[in-house]
């Protein structure tokens, strides 16, 4: 699920930001995203050449923080300056000395476009900052690819969690497995028949139940979760039975409607059914996405231990 905020964080202490990065991951998840750290720990003038060189080809970072003091001689404004001629993403220089006088480093230093926060603060002010990646998610252009590709991953984990569960307990059996599909769908069985795909009889279960429909890949999932009765499973069965409901028939509008612009030349989604989806929606639905996703590798990483 690509609802990730990341970070390139330039501490020689990371130890101490503990606290900071948890407070600052509970805010983000509250709006839907996920929080990834890449730690850079050494300021050698090798890994720094190395760093650098990265960035200018590529930088794959929402944010890039950046501390004042990072050890052995090593001073922050300087690094920063290297790091903010080769990108031009975000970037924070950070120190527990007062704004005014980070700043004036950086003024010396001839660098613009960086905010400068202290370290005290870091949590609150980093995810205000954050709330341009909030604004990108929510485009419905970019809400469309997020939940199409979104239902897809579930439907794999909905997958890898069955087949896991099933063997792990031995049940139910593959002819089982068969059979439930023959009857939840005569219809994908028919288009079989016709076009006269060899082996289905013989197919074992992890290959039936790849050729399950969605729905009733949940159903399936639903019900051994319900039959395993475990209190991990009872929740993700909570979640998971409002799939259809919650999540599936979005993506279903938003794989189908089309993205138009209101009067101000905004670009907006407007579902079949002519309902417009403001800000607030979408951050709804990223919510519950999120909430699904992480049931979903909960209940799976729990079957395939």
């Amino acid at each position: 699920m690509d609802a990730t905020y990341c970070i390139l964080w330039l501490d020689d202490q990371k130890d101490e930001l503990h606290g900071v990065l948890k407070n600052l991951e509970s805010r983000l998840y509250s709006v839907g995203l996920k929080i990834h750290v890449t730690w850079q720990e050494k300021f050698d003038d090798a890994s720094i050449r190395s760093l650098v060189e990265s960035l200018r080809k590529h930088s794959p970072y929402d944010l890039i923080m950046i501390d004042y003091d990072l050890g052995v001689g090593k001073i922050g404004h300087r690094l920063t300056k290297q790091i903010r001629s080769q990108t031009y993403g975000d970037m924070v220089f950070y120190s527990s000395a007062p704004d005014e006088e980070l700043r004036e480093k950086l003024y010396r230093e001839k660098v613009d476009g960086v905010y400068c926060m202290q370290r005290a603060s870091l949590a609150q002010e980093v995810f205000s900052l954050a709330q341009n990646a909030i604004r990108r998610v929510v485009h419905p252009n970019y809400m469309r690819g997020l939940v199409v590709g979104s239902v897809g991953e579930l439907e794999g984990l909905f997958e890898d969690t069955i087949n896991s569960i099933i063997a792990k307990k031995g049940s139910p059996s593959t002819d089982e497995v068969r059979d439930m599909a023959k009857a939840s769908l005569q219809g994908f069985i028919d288009e079989l028949q016709n076009v006269k795909l060899p082996g289905f009889d013989n197919m074992t279960t992890e290959k039936i139940v790849k050729k399950l429909n969605l729905r009733v890949k949940v159903d399936l999932l639903l019900k051994l979760l319900e039959e395993d009765g475990g209190q991990l499973s009872l929740n993700c069965h909570q979640i998971i039975s409002n799939f259809a409901n919650e999540i599936n028939q979005h993506r279903i509008e938003f794989a189908h409607a089309r993205t138009t612009t209101n009067i101000e030349g905004i670009p907006i989604f407007q579902d079949r059914q002519k309902k417009v989806w403001g800000p607030v929606e979408m951050r709804n639905l990223l919510l519950k996405l999120r909430e699904h996703y992480d049931a979903a590798v909960n209940i799976n990483t729990y079957f395939q231990k």
